[in-house]
Protein backbone atom coordinates (compact mmCIF):
# COMPACT_ATOMS: atom_id res chain seq x y z
CA UNK A 1 0.00 0.00 0.00
CA UNK A 2 2.87 2.57 0.88
CA UNK A 3 4.68 1.49 -2.38
CA UNK A 4 1.82 1.87 -4.51
CA UNK A 5 1.39 5.72 -2.52
CA UNK A 6 4.66 6.72 -3.32
CA UNK A 7 4.59 5.20 -6.39
CA UNK A 8 1.74 7.85 -7.04
CA UNK A 9 2.64 10.38 -5.70
CA UNK A 10 5.98 10.64 -7.58
CA UNK A 11 4.65 10.14 -10.87
CA UNK A 12 2.25 12.97 -10.41
CA UNK A 13 5.35 15.36 -9.52
CA UNK A 14 7.31 17.16 -12.39
CA UNK A 15 10.05 17.36 -9.56
CA UNK A 16 10.20 13.50 -8.80
CA UNK A 17 9.95 13.01 -12.24
CA UNK A 18 13.13 15.12 -13.12
CA UNK A 19 14.28 13.56 -10.10
CA UNK A 20 14.69 9.92 -10.92
CA UNK A 21 15.52 10.63 -14.48
CA UNK A 22 18.44 12.82 -13.14
CA UNK A 23 19.23 10.32 -10.25
CA UNK A 24 19.07 7.27 -12.88
CA UNK A 25 22.20 8.69 -15.37
CA UNK A 26 23.43 9.88 -12.39
CA UNK A 27 23.38 6.80 -10.64
CA UNK A 28 24.36 4.52 -13.33
CA UNK A 29 27.55 6.94 -14.50
CA UNK A 30 28.82 6.64 -11.09
CA UNK A 31 28.48 2.72 -10.74
CA UNK A 32 29.86 1.67 -13.92
CA UNK A 33 32.62 4.33 -13.40
CA UNK A 34 33.38 3.74 -10.08
CA UNK A 35 33.84 -0.02 -10.52
CA UNK A 36 36.10 0.32 -13.41
CA UNK A 37 37.95 2.76 -10.55
CA UNK A 38 37.90 0.07 -8.06
CA UNK A 39 39.38 -2.60 -10.09
CA UNK A 40 41.83 -0.45 -11.36
CA UNK A 41 43.11 0.46 -7.73
CA UNK A 42 43.05 -2.56 -6.58
CA UNK A 43 45.47 -3.82 -9.50
CA UNK A 44 48.00 -0.83 -9.12
CA UNK A 45 47.91 -1.47 -5.30
CA UNK A 46 48.89 -5.09 -5.78
CA UNK A 47 51.65 -3.84 -8.25
CA UNK A 48 53.24 -1.47 -5.71
CA UNK A 49 52.69 -3.32 -2.50
CA UNK A 50 51.58 -2.33 0.83
CA UNK A 51 54.29 0.01 0.91
CA UNK A 52 55.02 1.70 -2.06
CA UNK A 53 50.81 2.19 -2.22
CA UNK A 54 51.11 4.02 1.02
CA UNK A 55 53.52 6.72 -0.70
CA UNK A 56 51.35 6.97 -3.62
CA UNK A 57 48.40 7.46 -1.32
CA UNK A 58 49.64 10.29 0.41
CA UNK A 59 51.30 11.65 -2.71
CA UNK A 60 48.04 11.32 -4.34
CA UNK A 61 46.29 12.76 -1.07
CA UNK A 62 48.59 15.84 -0.78
CA UNK A 63 47.24 16.77 -4.17
CA UNK A 64 43.64 16.23 -3.01
CA UNK A 65 44.26 18.34 0.15
CA UNK A 66 45.44 21.40 -1.83
CA UNK A 67 42.70 21.23 -4.57
CA UNK A 68 40.38 21.57 -1.91
CA UNK A 69 42.05 25.03 -1.59
CA UNK A 70 41.90 25.40 -5.28
CA UNK A 71 38.39 24.08 -5.95
CA UNK A 72 37.11 27.16 -3.83
CA UNK A 73 33.38 25.71 -3.70
CA UNK A 74 33.11 26.11 -7.08
CA UNK A 75 31.07 22.87 -8.29
CA UNK A 76 28.58 23.20 -5.65
CA UNK A 77 27.98 26.93 -6.75
CA UNK A 78 27.31 26.18 -9.97
CA UNK A 79 25.19 23.78 -9.39
CA UNK A 80 22.71 25.63 -7.28
CA UNK A 81 22.64 29.03 -8.86
CA UNK A 82 22.68 27.65 -12.92
CA UNK A 83 19.86 25.02 -11.72
CA UNK A 84 18.34 28.00 -9.94
CA UNK A 85 18.21 31.00 -12.34
CA UNK A 86 18.49 28.66 -15.77
CA UNK A 87 14.86 28.68 -16.69
CA UNK A 88 13.97 32.43 -15.96
CA UNK A 89 17.34 34.40 -15.96
CA UNK A 90 19.69 32.74 -18.21
CA UNK A 91 22.23 35.79 -18.45
CA UNK A 92 22.66 35.60 -15.25
CA UNK A 93 23.15 31.43 -15.45
CA UNK A 94 25.65 32.29 -18.08
CA UNK A 95 27.29 35.00 -15.72
CA UNK A 96 27.40 32.16 -13.02
CA UNK A 97 29.08 29.80 -15.08
CA UNK A 98 31.48 31.96 -16.08
CA UNK A 99 32.60 33.42 -12.46
CA UNK A 100 33.03 29.44 -11.56
CA UNK A 101 35.05 28.69 -14.80
CA UNK A 102 37.29 31.82 -13.97
CA UNK A 103 37.92 31.51 -10.24
CA UNK A 104 38.53 27.94 -11.27
CA UNK A 105 41.32 28.98 -13.96
CA UNK A 106 42.86 31.47 -11.07
CA UNK A 107 43.16 28.93 -8.36
CA UNK A 108 44.21 26.14 -9.99
CA UNK A 109 47.45 28.63 -11.61
CA UNK A 110 48.10 29.95 -8.31
CA UNK A 111 47.76 26.89 -6.15
CA UNK A 112 49.23 24.39 -8.56
CA UNK A 113 52.32 26.74 -9.57
CA UNK A 114 52.86 26.96 -5.79
CA UNK A 115 52.92 23.41 -5.14
CA UNK A 116 54.92 22.72 -8.27
CA UNK A 117 57.37 25.63 -6.91
CA UNK A 118 57.85 23.88 -2.89
CA UNK A 119 58.00 20.37 -4.18
CA UNK A 120 60.67 19.63 -2.37
CA UNK A 121 59.96 21.11 0.69
CA UNK A 122 56.81 19.01 0.81
CA UNK A 123 58.30 15.72 0.01
CA UNK A 124 61.16 16.26 2.82
CA UNK A 125 58.33 17.40 5.03
CA UNK A 126 55.81 14.50 4.46
CA UNK A 127 58.05 11.63 3.55
CA UNK A 128 61.31 12.69 5.25
CA UNK A 129 62.97 12.10 1.35
CA UNK A 130 63.46 14.81 -1.31
CA UNK A 131 64.04 11.69 -3.81
CA UNK A 132 59.90 12.01 -4.64
CA UNK A 133 59.86 15.64 -5.56
CA UNK A 134 59.61 14.89 -9.31
CA UNK A 135 56.77 12.59 -8.35
CA UNK A 136 55.15 15.60 -6.33
CA UNK A 137 55.96 18.34 -9.32
CA UNK A 138 53.64 15.38 -11.60
CA UNK A 139 51.51 15.67 -9.13
CA UNK A 140 51.19 19.28 -8.74
CA UNK A 141 49.76 19.45 -12.58
CA UNK A 142 46.96 17.77 -12.11
CA UNK A 143 45.60 20.80 -9.26
CA UNK A 144 44.85 23.00 -12.37
CA UNK A 145 42.92 20.81 -14.15
CA UNK A 146 40.94 19.44 -11.01
CA UNK A 147 39.96 22.89 -10.43
CA UNK A 148 38.89 23.60 -13.37
CA UNK A 149 37.13 20.53 -13.76
CA UNK A 150 35.44 21.18 -10.11
CA UNK A 151 33.30 23.75 -12.24
CA UNK A 152 32.59 22.73 -14.99
CA UNK A 153 31.06 19.65 -13.34
CA UNK A 154 29.33 21.54 -11.27
CA UNK A 155 28.22 23.87 -13.98
CA UNK A 156 26.94 20.55 -16.34
CA UNK A 157 24.84 19.21 -12.71
CA UNK A 158 22.79 23.09 -12.77
CA UNK A 159 22.15 22.36 -16.61
CA UNK A 160 21.08 18.68 -15.68
CA UNK A 161 23.08 17.80 -18.06
CA UNK A 162 23.45 13.79 -16.08
CA UNK A 163 23.22 11.90 -19.07
CA UNK A 164 26.44 13.49 -20.20
CA UNK A 165 28.33 13.34 -16.88
CA UNK A 166 27.55 9.47 -16.82
CA UNK A 167 29.15 9.00 -20.58
CA UNK A 168 32.21 11.37 -19.39
CA UNK A 169 32.81 9.55 -16.37
CA UNK A 170 32.44 5.94 -17.90
CA UNK A 171 34.38 6.89 -21.42
CA UNK A 172 37.01 8.34 -18.79
CA UNK A 173 37.36 4.83 -17.20
CA UNK A 174 37.75 3.17 -19.90
CA UNK A 175 40.34 5.38 -21.65
CA UNK A 176 42.38 6.19 -18.48
CA UNK A 177 42.44 2.76 -16.50
CA UNK A 178 44.49 0.51 -18.84
CA UNK A 179 46.90 3.73 -19.38
CA UNK A 180 47.00 4.03 -15.35
CA UNK A 181 47.81 0.20 -14.80
CA UNK A 182 50.11 0.33 -17.56
CA UNK A 183 52.11 3.01 -16.56
CA UNK A 184 52.63 1.47 -12.71
CA UNK A 185 53.83 -1.71 -14.29
CA UNK A 186 56.34 -0.33 -16.40
CA UNK A 187 57.04 2.47 -14.20
CA UNK A 188 56.55 1.48 -10.47
CA UNK A 189 55.74 4.40 -8.22
CA UNK A 190 56.70 7.03 -10.41
CA UNK A 191 54.31 5.27 -13.17
CA UNK A 192 51.15 5.53 -10.87
CA UNK A 193 52.11 8.92 -10.24
CA UNK A 194 52.58 9.71 -14.33
CA UNK A 195 49.34 7.74 -15.45
CA UNK A 196 46.74 9.32 -12.11
CA UNK A 197 48.23 12.94 -13.76
CA UNK A 198 46.89 11.88 -17.45
CA UNK A 199 43.55 10.26 -15.86
CA UNK A 200 42.70 13.96 -14.67
CA UNK A 201 43.60 15.94 -17.95
CA UNK A 202 41.67 13.33 -19.42
CA UNK A 203 38.44 13.96 -17.47
CA UNK A 204 38.72 17.58 -17.57
CA UNK A 205 38.97 17.91 -21.45
CA UNK A 206 36.07 15.50 -21.79
CA UNK A 207 33.86 17.66 -19.66
CA UNK A 208 35.21 21.23 -21.19
CA UNK A 209 34.33 19.94 -24.59
CA UNK A 210 30.23 18.31 -22.83
CA UNK A 211 30.13 22.04 -21.16
CA UNK A 212 30.28 24.18 -24.55
CA UNK A 213 28.15 21.82 -26.08
CA UNK A 214 25.02 22.00 -23.33
CA UNK A 215 25.43 25.35 -22.72
CA UNK A 216 24.78 25.99 -26.49
CA UNK A 217 21.41 23.35 -26.00
CA UNK A 218 20.44 25.29 -23.60
CA UNK A 219 20.47 28.71 -24.38
CA UNK A 220 23.26 29.75 -22.31
CA UNK A 221 27.15 30.85 -22.84
CA UNK A 222 30.02 31.03 -20.44
CA UNK A 223 29.98 34.67 -19.78
CA UNK A 224 33.52 35.98 -19.01
CA UNK A 225 32.77 39.74 -19.54
CA UNK A 226 30.19 40.48 -17.44
CA UNK A 227 31.09 37.61 -14.55
CA UNK A 228 32.28 39.69 -11.74
CA UNK A 229 28.64 41.23 -11.12
CA UNK A 230 27.94 37.79 -9.87
CA UNK A 231 30.79 37.74 -7.38
CA UNK A 232 29.05 38.49 -3.97
CA UNK A 233 28.02 34.68 -4.42
CA UNK A 234 31.66 33.86 -3.91
CA UNK A 235 31.36 35.24 -0.44
CA UNK A 236 28.09 34.39 0.65
CA UNK A 237 28.09 31.13 -0.68
CA UNK A 238 31.28 29.71 -2.30
CA UNK A 239 33.32 30.81 0.48
CA UNK A 240 31.43 29.00 3.22
CA UNK A 241 31.12 26.01 1.05
CA UNK A 242 35.41 26.20 0.63
CA UNK A 243 35.72 26.70 4.31
CA UNK A 244 33.59 23.83 4.93
CA UNK A 245 35.26 21.50 2.65
CA UNK A 246 38.80 22.73 3.52
CA UNK A 247 38.04 21.93 7.44
CA UNK A 248 37.91 17.97 6.19
CA UNK A 249 40.64 17.35 3.14
CA UNK A 250 43.53 19.01 5.02
CA UNK A 251 42.52 17.17 8.54
CA UNK A 252 42.32 13.80 6.36
CA UNK A 253 46.11 14.88 4.86
CA UNK A 254 47.18 15.40 8.30
CA UNK A 255 46.35 12.28 10.17
CA UNK A 256 47.84 10.23 7.63
CA UNK A 257 51.21 12.40 7.71
CA UNK A 258 51.34 11.91 11.22
CA UNK A 259 50.50 7.85 10.23
CA UNK A 260 53.40 7.50 7.63
CA UNK A 261 55.70 8.78 10.05
CA UNK A 262 55.60 5.90 12.44
CA UNK A 263 58.05 2.86 12.49
CA UNK A 264 56.37 0.95 9.07
CA UNK A 265 54.07 4.10 8.42
CA UNK A 266 54.37 3.53 4.74
CA UNK A 267 52.77 -0.22 4.87
CA UNK A 268 50.07 0.66 7.58
CA UNK A 269 48.97 3.54 5.55
CA UNK A 270 49.12 1.57 2.64
CA UNK A 271 46.61 -1.11 4.58
CA UNK A 272 44.52 1.82 5.20
CA UNK A 273 44.60 3.09 1.62
CA UNK A 274 43.57 -0.61 0.54
CA UNK A 275 40.78 -1.21 3.55
CA UNK A 276 38.88 2.38 2.68
CA UNK A 277 38.71 2.17 -1.31
CA UNK A 278 35.84 -0.35 -1.40
CA UNK A 279 34.02 2.33 1.57
CA UNK A 280 34.63 5.64 -0.58
CA UNK A 281 33.67 3.74 -3.83
CA UNK A 282 30.30 2.98 -1.88
CA UNK A 283 30.54 6.63 -0.53
CA UNK A 284 30.73 7.94 -4.55
CA UNK A 285 27.73 6.36 -5.31
CA UNK A 286 25.72 7.79 -2.80
CA UNK A 287 27.11 11.49 -3.14
CA UNK A 288 25.93 11.23 -6.85
CA UNK A 289 22.84 11.56 -5.26
CA UNK A 290 23.82 15.32 -4.07
CA UNK A 291 23.66 16.97 -7.38
CA UNK A 292 20.49 15.74 -8.26
CA UNK A 293 18.82 16.14 -5.00
CA UNK A 294 20.32 19.40 -4.78
CA UNK A 295 18.73 20.83 -7.98
CA UNK A 296 15.62 19.57 -7.69
CA UNK A 297 15.34 21.14 -3.99
CA UNK A 298 16.83 24.44 -5.41
CA UNK A 299 14.95 24.69 -8.44
CA UNK A 300 11.59 24.60 -6.23
CA UNK A 301 12.97 25.09 -2.61
CA UNK A 302 9.66 27.05 -1.01
CA UNK A 303 7.44 24.19 -2.50
CA UNK A 304 5.48 21.72 -0.14
CA UNK A 305 6.92 18.71 -1.73
CA UNK A 306 10.41 20.04 -0.32
CA UNK A 307 9.14 18.47 2.73
CA UNK A 308 8.98 14.93 1.04
CA UNK A 309 12.16 15.46 -0.68
CA UNK A 310 13.84 16.65 2.66
CA UNK A 311 12.87 13.47 4.06
CA UNK A 312 13.65 11.16 1.48
CA UNK A 313 16.89 12.96 1.25
CA UNK A 314 18.04 11.40 4.47
CA UNK A 315 16.52 7.75 4.31
CA UNK A 316 17.91 7.44 0.28
CA UNK A 317 21.34 7.76 0.92
CA UNK A 318 21.62 5.19 4.30
CA UNK A 319 19.16 2.77 2.95
CA UNK A 320 21.56 2.73 0.09
CA UNK A 321 24.58 2.07 1.98
CA UNK A 322 23.60 -0.42 4.09
CA UNK A 323 22.94 -2.74 1.70
CA UNK A 324 26.13 -2.25 0.48
CA UNK A 325 28.39 -2.00 2.88
CA UNK A 326 26.33 -4.83 5.33
CA UNK A 327 27.63 -7.58 3.68
CA UNK A 328 31.72 -6.70 3.88
CA UNK A 329 31.00 -5.57 7.47
CA UNK A 330 29.75 -9.65 7.86
CA UNK A 331 32.93 -10.59 6.34
CA UNK A 332 35.40 -8.65 6.04
CA UNK A 333 37.40 -11.69 4.46
CA UNK A 334 36.48 -10.79 1.13
CA UNK A 335 39.00 -7.58 1.09
CA UNK A 336 41.90 -9.83 2.05
CA UNK A 337 40.93 -12.10 -1.06
CA UNK A 338 40.40 -9.17 -3.45
CA UNK A 339 43.93 -7.38 -2.15
CA UNK A 340 46.26 -10.11 -1.63
CA UNK A 341 48.79 -11.50 0.96
CA UNK A 342 50.71 -8.36 0.96
CA UNK A 343 47.75 -6.89 2.56
CA UNK A 344 46.23 -9.89 4.62
CA UNK A 345 45.86 -10.47 8.35
CA UNK A 346 43.83 -9.18 11.60
CA UNK A 347 44.95 -5.93 11.02
CA UNK A 348 43.43 -5.42 7.34
CA UNK A 349 40.16 -7.31 8.45
CA UNK A 350 39.17 -4.59 11.08
CA UNK A 351 40.37 -1.80 9.49
CA UNK A 352 38.15 -2.94 6.65
CA UNK A 353 35.26 -3.10 9.00
CA UNK A 354 35.90 -0.22 10.75
CA UNK A 355 36.07 2.01 7.31
CA UNK A 356 33.04 0.48 5.97
CA UNK A 357 31.45 1.65 9.22
CA UNK A 358 32.12 5.40 8.90
CA UNK A 359 31.32 5.34 5.32
CA UNK A 360 28.04 4.23 6.80
CA UNK A 361 27.85 7.28 9.05
CA UNK A 362 28.96 9.97 6.31
CA UNK A 363 26.31 8.73 4.00
CA UNK A 364 23.63 9.11 6.57
CA UNK A 365 25.01 12.85 7.21
CA UNK A 366 24.85 13.57 3.16
CA UNK A 367 21.31 14.49 3.66
CA UNK A 368 21.60 16.71 6.22
CA UNK A 369 24.19 18.49 4.64
CA UNK A 370 22.39 18.78 1.17
CA UNK A 371 19.55 20.39 3.22
CA UNK A 372 21.89 23.09 4.92
CA UNK A 373 23.61 23.42 1.34
CA UNK A 374 19.87 24.27 -0.36
CA UNK A 375 18.64 26.65 2.25
CA UNK A 376 22.14 28.70 2.44
CA UNK A 377 23.15 27.35 5.92
CA UNK A 378 26.85 26.58 4.67
CA UNK A 379 28.46 27.77 8.02
CA UNK A 380 26.42 25.75 9.73
CA UNK A 381 28.83 23.24 7.80
CA UNK A 382 31.77 24.72 8.96
CA UNK A 383 30.92 24.56 12.91
CA UNK A 384 30.21 20.36 12.28
CA UNK A 385 33.31 20.01 9.86
CA UNK A 386 35.11 22.19 12.51
CA UNK A 387 34.22 19.40 15.38
CA UNK A 388 35.29 16.71 13.20
CA UNK A 389 38.55 17.76 12.68
CA UNK A 390 39.65 18.21 16.04
CA UNK A 391 38.19 15.01 16.94
CA UNK A 392 40.53 13.29 14.07
CA UNK A 393 43.44 14.89 14.77
CA UNK A 394 43.14 14.04 18.79
CA UNK A 395 42.19 10.52 17.56
CA UNK A 396 45.24 10.19 15.66
CA UNK A 397 47.45 11.61 17.72
CA UNK A 398 46.50 9.50 20.98
CA UNK A 399 46.30 6.38 18.99
CA UNK A 400 48.88 6.42 16.08
CA UNK A 401 50.81 3.51 17.62
CA UNK A 402 47.97 1.21 16.47
CA UNK A 403 48.70 1.81 12.57
CA UNK A 404 45.84 1.54 10.52
CA UNK A 405 43.37 0.64 12.91
CA UNK A 406 44.21 3.88 14.79
CA UNK A 407 43.50 5.72 12.07
CA UNK A 408 40.57 3.72 11.54
CA UNK A 409 39.02 3.61 14.71
CA UNK A 410 40.06 7.79 14.77
CA UNK A 411 37.80 8.35 11.70
CA UNK A 412 34.80 6.33 13.48
CA UNK A 413 35.81 8.74 16.73
CA UNK A 414 35.52 11.93 14.65
CA UNK A 415 32.19 11.25 13.15
CA UNK A 416 29.91 9.78 16.02
CA UNK A 417 31.57 12.88 17.96
CA UNK A 418 30.47 15.55 14.92
CA UNK A 419 26.96 14.07 14.36
CA UNK A 420 26.23 13.27 18.49
CA UNK A 421 26.80 17.41 19.48
CA UNK A 422 25.46 19.29 16.25
CA UNK A 423 22.20 17.18 15.54
CA UNK A 424 20.47 18.25 18.98
CA UNK A 425 21.36 21.79 17.47
CA UNK A 426 19.88 21.07 14.33
CA UNK A 427 16.66 19.87 15.91
CA UNK A 428 16.24 23.06 18.29
CA UNK A 429 16.43 25.59 15.27
CA UNK A 430 14.20 23.16 12.75
CA UNK A 431 16.85 22.62 10.39
CA UNK A 432 16.43 19.31 9.99
CA UNK A 433 13.25 16.32 9.82
CA UNK A 434 13.13 15.28 12.91
CA UNK A 435 10.45 12.60 13.09
CA UNK A 436 12.71 11.08 10.30
CA UNK A 437 16.01 11.92 12.05
CA UNK A 438 15.23 10.93 15.64
CA UNK A 439 12.64 7.76 14.98
CA UNK A 440 12.87 5.02 16.89
CA UNK A 441 13.53 3.02 13.70
CA UNK A 442 16.22 4.88 12.94
CA UNK A 443 17.98 3.85 16.13
CA UNK A 444 17.18 0.66 15.67
CA UNK A 445 18.77 0.17 12.59
CA UNK A 446 21.97 2.24 14.11
CA UNK A 447 22.00 -0.49 17.41
CA UNK A 448 21.95 -3.59 15.35
CA UNK A 449 24.41 -2.30 12.68
CA UNK A 450 26.98 -1.50 16.05
CA UNK A 451 25.86 -5.20 17.03
CA UNK A 452 27.52 -6.22 13.53
CA UNK A 453 30.58 -4.26 14.30
CA UNK A 454 31.45 -5.84 17.32
CA UNK A 455 31.06 -9.09 15.85
CA UNK A 456 33.42 -8.70 13.09
CA UNK A 457 35.81 -6.87 15.66
CA UNK A 458 35.55 -9.91 17.98
CA UNK A 459 36.33 -12.12 15.06
CA UNK A 460 33.60 -14.68 15.64
CA UNK A 461 33.82 -17.91 13.03
CA UNK A 462 32.87 -17.20 9.46
CA UNK A 463 29.92 -19.96 9.94
CA UNK A 464 28.18 -18.57 12.93
CA UNK A 465 28.79 -14.94 10.85
CA UNK A 466 26.78 -16.62 7.72
CA UNK A 467 24.13 -17.78 9.79
CA UNK A 468 23.94 -14.21 11.48
CA UNK A 469 23.78 -12.28 8.17
CA UNK A 470 21.40 -14.44 7.00
CA UNK A 471 18.61 -13.81 10.18
CA UNK A 472 19.98 -9.70 10.19
CA UNK A 473 18.74 -9.49 6.66
CA UNK A 474 14.78 -9.90 6.82
CA UNK A 475 15.15 -8.78 10.39
CA UNK A 476 16.49 -4.85 8.28
CA UNK A 477 14.12 -5.57 5.66
CA UNK A 478 11.12 -5.35 7.86
CA UNK A 479 12.62 -2.69 9.93
CA UNK A 480 12.86 -0.50 6.81
CA UNK A 481 9.47 -1.49 6.40
CA UNK A 482 8.12 0.25 9.10
CA UNK A 483 10.87 3.00 8.90
CA UNK A 484 9.19 4.39 5.55
CA UNK A 485 5.63 3.32 6.64
CA UNK A 486 5.92 5.52 9.69
CA UNK A 487 7.20 8.68 7.18
CA UNK A 488 4.48 8.19 4.85
CA UNK A 489 6.30 8.71 2.05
Amino acid sequence: MQVTKLKTKLLKSEMAKMFIQNTFWSVFGSIVSKIIVFVTWVVVGRILGSSNYGIFGIIRDTIVMFSSFAGLGLGLTASKFVAEYLEHDKEKASRIIGLTMLFGIIAGVVVGGSVFIYAPLLSQLILNNSDFTNDMRIASVMLFFTSLNGAQIGALQGLSAYKTIAKINIWQALSCAPMLVLATYWGGLYGSVVGFAFYNVIICVFSHNALKKESERNGVCINYRDCLKESHLFWSYSFPAFLSGVLVTPMKWISEVVLINVPNGSRQLGIFMAAQTLGSIFLMFTTMLNAPFITAMAKHRTDDINNFFNRLNIIAPWAIGLFLTLPFMFFPEIGELVWGKDYSGSSFRLCFVLTMFFNLIMMYKQGIARILSVHDLQWLGVLSNTLWGVSLLGGIWLLKSFGAIGLAGSYVFAYIISTIVVLPFYQRRNLIPCNTVFSKYALLLWCITIGVLFLSIGEVPVFTRGVLFLLAAPIYFFIFKKYIQQEKL
